[in-house]
């Protein structure tokens, strides 16, 4: 298992997260946009991006230090 961070969680972040995702991977992502990142930590999902496609698993932070 791999631990991989994403830089931006709109359309193609999060589709490349379900991925690895999918594949047994830790994924944590970044994002500026609060909507987004409570989104994915609260429900699963990328509401905005791609509300049809959950990402359990996934970790968001707005911190890119983290």
């Amino acid at each position: 298992m791999a631990h991989i961070a994403i830089l931006g969680l709109g359309n193609w972040g999060t589709a490349i997260a379900r991925m690895w995702l999918a594949d047994g991977h830790h994924v944590k992502g970044w994002t500026i946009e609060q909507e987004v990142y409570e989104s994915i930590t609260m429900e699963g999902i990328n509401k905005k991006y791609l509300p049809n496609h959950p990402v359990e698993g996934m970790e968001a932070t707005m911190h890119i230090e983290e």
